[in-house]
């Protein structure tokens, strides 16, 4: 899943967390939370999901976070879509469906493209025309051509979510450090 996949992916690289992503349906439909639910230390989503996740949150008892995306890539697609058809690769049909409902408002919604990688022919995609391709559909796309016509994936988390990330784990930290000194000065006895 695209966005499963990138979220977890920065919260490992930026964050230094141990990551393991789920789909909130499958989640909810358990009917007992599931060791990886009860292993979380925390759990973040969207805000698109952040009813059912503070549901399972609630469940096992663990915190949680609805954190923000980044909308600039958004805001390029659809002024990109003014002059040109765009094109954005990706991995998970449900993903494609997000973006078709993001997009069919925006002037030019028609040029807009989302293909499927095992699905669609990635090799449709005119060499001019611009292309966003999701780090999950990058590690699959064999195309190097098309793959060196795109620029690196930035951050999905917007500002305000990452310094919100950071002042958890800097809080989640500091909690812990009297029992680290304890820890410490029980051993050097």
């Amino acid at each position: 899943d695209d966005q499963l996949g990138a979220l977890s992916a920065e919260m490992r690289s930026d964050y230094g967390f141990e990551t393991d992503s789920a789909n909130v349906d499958e989640l909810l439909a358990e009917r007992t939370p599931g060791d990886k639910l009860k292993r979380a230390a925390i759990l973040v989503t969207t805000h698109f999901h952040a009813g059912e996740v503070k549901e399972l949150a609630a469940r096992v008892g663990r915190p949680w976070i609805a954190v923000s995306l980044r909308t600039d890539i958004y805001a390029e697609i659809a002024r990109l879509l003014r002059s040109s058809a765009v094109y954005f690769v990706v991995v998970d049909a449900r993903f494609e469906k997000k973006l078709h409902r993001i997009f069919e408002s925006v002037s030019g919604a028609a040029g807009f493209h989302a293909l499927v990688i095992g699905r669609d022919d990635v090799t449709v995609i005119p060499d001019d025309a611009p292309v966003y391709i999701t780090r999950a559909a990058r590690a699959r796309v064999d195309d190097d051509s098309l793959l060196q016509r795109v620029l690196p994936e930035d951050r999905v988390f917007s500002q305000e979510s990452a310094r919100e990330i950071l002042s958890l784990v800097i809080t989640s930290n500091v909690a812990v450090l009297p029992e680290r000194e304890r820890a410490v000065d029980g051993s050097a006895a």
